[in-house]
C-alpha cells in the first residue's frame, strides 16, 4: 500500500545515500527486473499479488506490459476463476488458443484482453459500438444487468438487438455462420453473463499502478521493501513469519533488536559487499567479454579477470575483502608487485567515481534488516525514547552498566530489561545472555545506589565520598559464572520477547527430515492439494485449546508453526487419546493426515503424530556433518573430538569440510557414533555454522 511504499523511500535515502533519490511517479513502466520479477511470480510483499492462488495465475500468465498486471487484479475474482475467462485469457495470451472476438467491432475494444470481456468499460464501450447507444443509455444497460430484474433485462434486450440491427456496419460484419439478429442476442447474452464478473478498469489501473510501483522497488531494492513491510505488518504474526523466511530466501539477514543500534521502526543497515553466484555470471559478464569497453574497466585487467572467474565461479559466496585478494593475486603479472595491484583495486573499489566501484556497489552490496525496539512486547514507546536519548546523547555504549547509569530507570523498568536481554538487545554489550539475566537484579541494585548517590548533597565530608564511591561501584557489577543458554532456549526466549523467531528456528536443525518428509504451511495454503489427500508437516504447536466433545472425550484445536506460517486444524479425540502430552511440548513435531477444506480454508485431520528428535535418534542410520575449513582451530577440533567420543555408538558419521579455494574435503572417521538430541546440541555449541545431514533409508512408515 501507499504507506509501505513512502516507508521504503524513506528507507532508501537514509540507506543508501549514494543513491539518486527516486520519483516512484515516474519509474519506468517497462522495466525488465520488474518484468523479470513477475514472470518467477516473486511476489510477496507485492500489494494485491501475495497469495498462493494469485501467485499461481500471475506465473501462468508470465506478464509482459502493465496491462497484464491490471488484468490479473480484475480476473482474480471468484466469478472469473470458476467462469473460465482466466484461463481463455492466459491461453491466448500465450497463443495456445486462438483469440475469437464477439464481432469483428469489438476488436478494438477486446484486443487488450485478447477477446475476453474483462472490463465494465469494455462493456459499455461495446453496446456504444454495436447498438449505438448513448453513454447514458449502456449504463442503465449495465446496471440493469447487475439487478438482474427480468422484466427491464427482456426490455434492455429488445433495445440492444433493434439498435444493432439498424447498424449498418454490424450487419454487413456479422459472420455468415448466423443471422444478425441472432448474432445480437447471443452479444447480449455474452455481455449478460459476463458483465456480473466485469470489474471496473480505473479500479483495476488504480490498484495495479501500487502492484506495479511496489514491485519495481522488490526488483531494485528488495531489503528496504521488506523493512517497510516488517514496519507495516508487526502486529500481522502471519506476515512477519512469512517475510523473515523471505528474507532468508532472499539471503538477507533480520538482525535482533540492537540497543546501540536499533531505531523506533525496522531500519536497513549496510554491513559490506557479497560476491555471490549471480554476482559472478554479471561480473564475468560486464568484466570479462571479448570486446571490454575501455572507460569500463582497463583492459590490462580483462585476462586477470578471467583467470579470477576459475576460482570464483564455483564458490557459494565470497567476502569483499576475499574477492579483492583473488584479484589483486590474479593480476599480480601485471607489475609483478602486489601491493601495487592492490591500491589499484582499492582505487577502483573506493572512487565513488570509478565504473567498477558502481558495479560492485550496485550488484553485490550486502544489506541488513534490524528490528525496530517499538517491536519488542512489554517496551513502550516510552521506554524506547529514553533509550534512543541515552544514545543520542552519549553514542554507542560499550558496557551494561554504563547504560544502567545513564537510562532513566523511571522509563525503563527490571521486566522491560529482561525482555530486552531476552531478544538479544544487549548482544552487542555482553553476549552470554545466560549471565545478563542472572545479574539484571545485581545492576538495578548498583544503578539504584548509583543515582541516589547523584542526588543534591549536603555539604557533609562523608556524604562527598559517598558519591566518589558511587562512581566505583558501577564498575563492580559481577556475572555468575554460568554458560550461554542453549540455542533452542535462545530461540525460545527470543519469541517470547518478540512473538518470532529471528536468530534462527528451531527446525533449521530438521532440514533432512523436512525435505524427505513434509511439505509446508505455504505449500498447503496453495490449494493444490485434493480433499484427503495423504500430507504430512513439520512444525511447533503454538497453540492448543482443548475442548470436551458431545461423549465428554477431549479434543484439540491446534496452531502449527513452521518456517513459513501457521495453520489450524483439529486433532479428534480418537487421536488425541494416543498424542495429546505431544501436543503440549513445545518439541518440533511431525504431524501426518489428510488435507481437509473447510470455509476455503485448507486444514487437516490428523492420523498421526511423532516428536522429531526421537524419529532421528531411532530411524536416521547416518550423519553428515559440513563445515567451512575457517571454524577449525586446534580448541574446536580437540572438543569436537571428546565430544563424538562420549556419544559412541554403532552409526557412521561423515565431515565434508569446505576450504577456501572451494575444495570439499571428505572425511570418514573408522568411529561410530549415537544420534542423540544431546549430541546434536552440543555439536551446535562447538560449530554453531556448521550444517547437519542425515541419512534415513526409509521412512514410508512415517508420511
Amino acid at each position: 500500500n501507499l504507506s509501505t511504499i513512502d516507508n521504503t523511500l524513506d528507507l532508501i535515502k537514509t540507506s543508501r545515500q549514494d543513491s539518486a533519490s527516486i520519483d516512484i511517479s515516474s519509474i519506468p513502466m517497462d522495466d525488465s527486473l520488474t518484468f523479470d520479477l513477475f514472470c518467477r511470480a516473486d511476489t510477496i510483499g507485492v500489494f494485491q499479488l501475495e497469495s498462493s492462488g494469485m501467485k499461481r495465475l500471475v506465473s501462468n500468465m508470465q506478464p509482459s506490459v502493465f496491462g497484464d498486471i491490471v488484468a490479473i487484479l480484475a480476473l482474480y475474482r471468484p466469478g472469473p476463476l470458476g467462469s473460465g475467462m482466466v484461463k481463455d485469457y492466459v491461453e491466448c495470451k500465450h497463443g495456445r488458443k486462438r483469440v475469437i472476438y464477439p464481432h469483428p467491432l469489438m476488436t478494438d475494444i477486446l484486443r487488450e484482453t485478447y477477446g475476453v470481456l474483462v472490463y465494465q468499460e469494455q462493456i459499455i464501450q461495446g453496446v456504444q459500438v454495436l447498438a449505438g447507444f448513448s453513454l447514458g443509455q449502456a449504463d442503465l444497460l449495465r446496471r440493469a444487468i447487475g439487478k438482474k430484474t427480468p422484466e427491464v433485462l427482456a426490455e434492455q434486450r429488445l433495445q440492444f438487438v433493434e439498435g444493432c440491427l439498424k447498424n449498418p456496419e454490424f450487419v454487413e460484419k456479422c459472420p455468415k455462420s448466423s443471422t444478425p439478429e441472432e448474432k445480437a442476442n447471443e452479444i447480449f447474452d455474452t455481455i449478460n453473463y459476463f458483465s456480473g464478473y466485469g470489474f471496473n478498469k480505473s479500479h483495476s489501473v488504480a490498484y495495479g499502478l501500487i502492484s506495479y510501483q511496489t514491485a519495481f522497488l522488490k526488483a531494485h531494492y528488495p531489503v528496504q521493501l521488506m523493512a517497510a513491510l516488517f514496519n507495516g505488518s508487526i502486529n500481522n504474526q502471519d506476515n512477519v513469519i512469512s517475510y523473515i523466511s523471505e528474507c532468508k530466501a532472499m539471503g538477507v539477514n533480520v538482525l535482533p533488536p540492537d540497543v546501540n543500534h536499533s531505531a523506533k521502526t525496522f531500519t536497513v543497515a549496510p554491513t559490506g559487499f557479497r560476491i555471490s553466484v549471480r554476482t559472478i555470471s554479471h561480473f564475468e559478464h560486464d568484466f570479462c567479454g571479448t570486446s571490454p569497453e575501455k572507460e569500463t574497466v582497463p583492459e590490462e585487467w580483462i585476462e586477470p579477470l578471467r583467470n579470477s572467474m576459475k576460482i570464483l565461479k564455483n564458490r557459494d559466496f565470497k567476502e569483499e575483502a576475499e574477492f579483492l585478494e583473488i584479484f589483486a593475486q590474479n593480476t599480480e603479472s601485471l607489475s609483478g608487485e602486489l601491493n601495487t595491484l592492490n591500491s589499484k583495486v582499492n582505487i577502483a573499489i573506493f572512487d565513488l567515481k570509478s565504473p567498477f566501484s558502481a558495479w560492485l556497489r550496485r550488484e553485490a552490496r550486502i544489506e541488513v534488516i534490524r528490528f525496530g525496539l517499538n517491536a519488542v512486547k512489554n517496551v513502550g514507546s516510552k521506554a524506547v525514547d529514553a533509550i534512543l536519548k541515552v544514545r543520542n546523547e552519549h553514542g554507542q555504549l560499550t558496557d551494561f552498566m554504563e547504560f544502567m547509569k545513564k537510562v532513566d530507570l523511571k522509563e525503563v523498568n527490571k521486566r522491560m530489561i529482561e525482555t530486552l536481554v531476552k531478544c538479544g538487545a544487549f548482544d552487542s554489550l555482553h553476549e552470554n545472555r545466560s549471565q545478563l539475566f542472572a545479574a539484571i537484579d545485581s545492576a538495578f541494585h548498583l544503578s539504584q545506589e548509583f543515582h541516589r548517590a547523584e542526588e543534591p548533597l549536603q555539604d557533609s565530608m562523608f556524604e562527598l565520598m559517598d558519591a566518589g564511591d558511587a562512581e566505583a561501584t558501577i564498575t563492580q557489577l559481577e556475572f555468575p559464572e554460568v554458560r550461554n543458554w542453549p540455542k533452542r532456549e535462545r530461540l525460545n526466549q527470543e519469541k517470547m520477547a518478540l512473538g518470532f523467531y529471528v536468530s534462527g528456528h528451531p527446525l533449521d536443525s530438521y532440514v533432512s527430515e523436512i525435505k524427505i518428509l513434509a511439505t509446508t504451511t505455504s505449500k498447503m495454503k496453495e490449494g493444490l492439494l485434493a480433499e484427503k489427500d495423504k500430507v504430512s508437516l513439520v512444525g511447533i504447536v503454538v497453540n492448543n485449546t482443548v475442548r470436551l466433545n458431545q461423549s465428554n472425550e477431549k479434543f484439540a484445536i491446534v496452531t502449527l508453526e513452521d518456517t513459513q506460517g501457521t495453520i489450524e486444524f483439529p486433532v479428534f479425540a480418537s487421536v488425541y487419546e494416543k498424542v495429546g502430552e505431544l501436543l503440549e511440548s513445545d518439541d518440533p513435531l511431525l504431524i501426518s493426515g489428510r488435507v481437509n477444506y473447510r470455509d476455503e480454508e485448507v486444514g487437516m485431520f490428523v492420523d498421526n503424530v511423532h516428536r522429531l528428535s526421537e524419529l532421528r535418534e531411532t530411524e536416521a542410520k547416518s550423519m553428515l556433518i559440513k563445515i567451512g575449513a575457517e571454524s577449525l582451530n586446534h580448541e574446536s577440533v580437540s572438543l569436537l573430538r571428546k565430544t563424538l567420543q562420549k556419544y559412541s555408538g554403532d552409526k557412521p558419521f561423515t565431515f565434508s569440510v569446505q576450504t577456501p579455494e572451494a575444495v570439499s574435503v571428505i572425511i570418514t572417521p573408522e568411529e561410530r557414533i549415537n544420534i542423540t538430541s544431546t549430541l546434536i546440541e552440543e555439536l551446535e555449541e562447538i560449530l554453531p555454522h556448521q550444517t547437519l545431514e542425515f541419512g534415513y533409508p526409509s521412512l514410508k512408515n512415517f508420511r
